[in-house]
């Protein structure tokens, strides 16, 4: 086991913590697994004497923590952050940094994609601006035959601050369960009231504006679409305004 200094918690290889709560032939947990606070399927168990186990079981990252007890635990739900990586994590969980980190959404991203692919010839929200950048982005992907998480985030901000601005509305992040901690989704707030606009319709918009290649475009649409995205009616869950 190897005890990090000052903390109240281990690292411990996910198969021995597994070996410790498993069951017999037909059982699959000796002890009641309990969900963690925030996440989707990360799971704790508490130990007879006081110490906790927190792993995903299945298919999990090869390690699992061993606290020393509840209190631990508590700190870390309290602190918003469970010490684990996400195991696979997805586009959204990855690339998560990418919207809650920049103040200002659109000022970051809008000079990004010019950093990296230069000033376009026209201003935004010019056809001919996202179609410079598009060019740029479908040219990575036929190089290198996948797209760049930054690249996608930085385009999508971008054709969604276009629909922003004709909706007259706000960039919201709505809390989503993950694995271990929650995480946020970027959707479009429209007149501060329950409906959220699904922000990726900006791309689609796009679409009927710009001589797309189809079949790559229906990729990078995809790409973002089936990242388990959802239209909300209502806002059911944490969430705060950009």
């Amino acid at each position: 086991m190897n005890m990090l200094a000052n903390e109240c918690y281990q690292f411990v290889d996910q198969q021995e913590l597994l070996s410790m709560i498993r069951g017999d032939e037909g059982t699959l947990f000796t002890l009641k697994p309990q969900v963690l606070p925030g996440a989707r399927i990360g799971v704790f168990f508490e130990l007879p004497d006081g110490r906790v186990i927190v792993i995903y079981p299945i298919n999990g990252p090869k390690q699992g923590l061993m606290l020393n007890g509840m209190d631990c635990l508590k700190d870390m739900i309290a602190k918003g952050r469970i010490p684990l990586e996400e195991p696979d994590p997805d586009f959204l969980t990855r690339s998560n940094h990418l919207i809650t980190g920049p103040d200002n959404l659109f000022g970051h991203h809008s000079g990004y994609l010019a950093a990296t692919w230069g000033e376009a010839d026209a201003p935004f929200p010019d056809k001919a601006y996202f179609g410079y950048y598009y060019s740029k982005i479908l040219s990575y992907y036929q190089l290198n035959g996948h797209f760049r998480d930054e690249d996608v985030i930085a385009y999508f901000v971008v054709a969604g601050e276009k629909i922003r601005r004709e909706l007259n509305g706000r960039w919201l992040l709505v809390e989503a369960r993950g694995v271990f901690n929650p995480y946020y989704e970027l959707y479009i707030l429209k007149n501060d009231k329950e409906y959220v606009e699904f922000c990726f319709e900006a791309l689609h918009s796009l679409s009927n504006e710009l001589p797309y290649d189809d079949y790559v475009y229906s990729q990078m649409f995809d790409f973002l679409i089936t990242q388990k995205m959802r239209i909300l009616k209502q806002l059911k869950t944490s969430y705060y305004v950009k």
